[in-house]
């Protein structure tokens, strides 16, 4: 956790935005002991990303204090985002993000097999926020650009 106020990935003013400041020395303690234990439960898990993304973001969201996502009408905060990819010959083909928040994120999840700190793992990251930025750019131009692009991998954790 940091030792500086922090604030959530939600955007300002919006549903579920918040900040919290850094509490008592007692709350930095459970602060810490609640990260410990998501680390620990996520680390090493050796099932799909299919099976592990959307639990391991939605207890990202409880760990951060965050609302977790859910379907709307206007599909601005929720899993398997469907969009569409215009190609250049006019064809078309269906994609869909992992987690999107419409004007804060476009996340892509990924479970690897290689280790970290290799450069095939490097490699496997930088091809997700590939994937990633161009969900972002296939989003409908009415929705804008989210300011962020956001890669995770279930079950590593660098020291």
């Amino acid at each position: 956790m940091a030792d500086a106020d922090t604030k959530s990935l939600l955007p300002s003013g919006g549903e579920g935005a918040r900040t919290t400041n850094q509490g008592s020395p007692g709350d930095t303690a459970e602060a810490n002991a609640a990260a410990d234990a998501f680390i620990e439960k996520w680390r090493g898990v050796k099932a799909s990303e299919l099976s592990t993304s959307q639990s391991f973001l939605i207890d990202l969201c409880h760990l951060l204090g965050a609302e977790t996502p859910h379907p709307t009408a206007d599909q601005d905060y929720m899993f398997e985002r469907p969009i569409t990819f215009a190609h250049g010959d006019g064809s078309s083909s269906a994609g869909r993000i992992d987690l999107y928040r419409r004007g804060a994120f476009v996340l892509e999840s990924k479970k690897l097999k290689q280790a970290a700190h290799t450069k095939g793992f490097d490699d496997a990251l930088l091809r997700a926020r590939s994937q990633a930025e161009n969900y972002a750019r296939a989003l409908p131009a009415a929705e804008g650009r989210p300011p962020f692009v956001v890669v995770v991998d279930v079950g590593h954790r660098r020291p």
